[in-house]
């Protein structure tokens, strides 16, 4: 195809370009506008030849998901076993809590008593060091006594 007799009447070659792209992009529309038509049309006749046709429907079991609802039922618990199960936990758990509070108890009552001696052996022994005081205090207060007399002497 020759372009020279459109571009030769004198128009700059910039505006020579722009002409030239504008008919590519033209042509490249039309090209564009006749594949649409023809897939619409196809479409269209694909729809068309569906519609006349009688369905054809076959059921086929999906052995695959029986068996992965089988074990799902099988995993998890029914209603009435969820509730024995609640109910037998419920009470091993007082049980439990029973045992633990009693052993608390006893551990507390140990603590109370090893306290108590603790307490009373130490007011025992602050009374024997008292008394030991008071005797080396009445001891000193002699002796004092004792020397100054003698220093009177």
């Amino acid at each position: 195809m020759n372009l020279t007799p459109i571009l030769a009447d004198g128009a700059p070659s910039w505006q020579s370009t722009v002409a030239v792209l504008s008919m590519c992009a033209t042509g490249a529309g039309m090209i564009f506008s006749g594949l649409v038509a023809w897939y619409m049309k196809r479409q269209t006749d694909i729809m068309a030849d569906s519609a006349t046709r009688p369905m054809q429907q076959q059921i086929n079991p999906q052995p695959l998901a029986v068996e992965v609802v089988k074990a799902i039922h099988e995993q998890f618990a029914g209603k009435e076993e969820f509730r024995e199960l609640v109910k037998s936990n419920t009470e091993r758990h007082g049980q439990l809590f029973k045992k633990i509070e009693v052993v608390e108890r006893e551990a507390r009552e140990g603590l109370q008593a090893a306290v108590a001696e603790i307490n009373t052996s130490r007011a025992q022994t602050m009374e024997r060091l008292t008394g030991e005081l008071t005797f080396i205090r009445e001891s000193i207060v002699e002796l004092k006594t004792e020397i100054k007399i003698r220093n009177e002497q």
